[in-house]
Formats: structure tokens, sequence, C-alpha cells
């Protein structure tokens, strides 16, 4: 993950969350509950995935 991938996933993600009065953030949850790769919201903006150990 390099710096403007982070920056993007965390400012625009929470930018999003914020302008949504915490709507997006409620369906990022079922997102990650319900998506076999447990992305949410901000992870499928920055392009970022989730992985296992």
């Amino acid at each position: 993950m390099t710096l403007i991938t982070m920056l993007i996933r965390t400012i625009v993600g929470n930018l999003i969350y914020l302008l949504s009065f915490g709507i997006c953030f409620i369906i990022s949850a079922f997102m990650v509950g319900m998506r076999e790769d447990n992305r949410s919201i901000h992870d499928l903006i920055a392009g970022t995935y989730v992985t296992y150990k």
C-alpha cells in the first residue's frame, strides 16, 4: 500500500461517511459482513483488498 492509496482510503472514505451522516458507514458494515472478499466502501474506492494471515 502506498502513501497515496492510504490517504485516499482514509480521507475520501471518511469524507463519504461524514457527508452521508453515517449512512454509508452502516452500509459499509453490512458490506464487510455480506461480501465474500470483506471489502467495504473505502476499500472499493482506494482499490485495496482484505488479506488473511
